[in-house]
């Protein structure tokens, strides 16, 4: 495991094969866990909800799921035929946009730019019977 002291404020915990990164989230051996809205290889990218969608399915049943993303001529949207669920399930569709994008000072990263919303379905772990159609 890497040592917990890291130059960076706050005190961070460097992860990676040489653990020479630093960790914004949780460290576990040499890897970094990030929190549910954390993103990025070191946890350094916050996110917060802004729109959302749901709708509850029942075990078989065809449906959609779609999210008009604010801010943007955009939507996002996910099609079930009708067979593709084996079980009920209550499918969401998120557009989460950035709020923070920390970058420690020596990260090859600094001053890149977020290009757009990030896109998140679920629940985890649904396994379809056929096809789905995602739409971005």
């Amino acid at each position: 495991a890497c040592e917990d002291s890291s130059p960076h404020p706050p005190r961070q915990p460097y992860f990676g094969a040489l653990c020479n990164a630093t960790c914004f989230g949780t460290t576990v051996g040499r890897r970094c866990m990030c929190a549910k809205l954390q993103k990025g290889p070191g946890c350094n990218v916050s996110l917060t909800v802004a729109a959302s969608a749901s709708t509850a399915l029942a075990k078989g049943a065809a449906g959609v799921v779609s999210l008009v993303i604010p801010g943007m001529p955009a939507f996002a949207a996910v099609s079930f035929p009708a067979g593709a669920l084996a079980a009920a399930v209550t499918v969401e569709v998120q557009a989460m946009e950035f709020t923070t994008f920390a970058v420690a000072s020596s990260d090859a990263s600094k001053g890149h730019q977020v290009a757009g919303r990030v896109m998140s379905f679920g629940p985890p772990g649904t396994l379809f019977a056929s096809d789905v159609t995602v739409l971005l």
